[in-house]
């Protein structure tokens, strides 16, 4: 049987080293990769749902303006009483005079 010559085993630590390092090194980027995918979607994701949340916030604001501007027409006393002279049937008071008569005969 041949003996190993120390060079060939160094160099055959080297080539093992060298293997190993390649597979670690290989793992170790692929594993950079997927976590930089998984926190690139989680991002991408939560952009998304702030993207809907600012559109529904402008939704929203749009109608709460809508309404303020309802309520504050409706709010009028000519539209008021409008309403209350066609949909209820009331009608407008007529003011009353107060006539007070005062005796000026001197009479007492």
């Amino acid at each position: 049987m041949a003996r190993r010559t120390p060079r060939k085993k160094k160099n055959q630590r080297k080539e093992i080293f060298r293997t190993l390092l390649f597979y670690l090194s290989s793992v170790g980027l692929i594993a950079a990769l997927i976590a930089y995918l998984m926190i690139y979607t989680a991002i991408d994701e939560s952009l998304v749902a702030l993207g809907i949340q600012q559109t529904t916030l402008k939704e929203l604001e749009t109608e709460v303006s809508t309404l303020e501007a309802r309520v504050d027409y409706l709010s009028r006393p000519d539209i008021i009483a409008m309403k209350a002279r066609q949909e209820l049937g009331m009608v407008t008071v007529r003011p009353e005079s107060i006539i007070i008569y005062i005796d000026q005969t001197g009479d007492e």
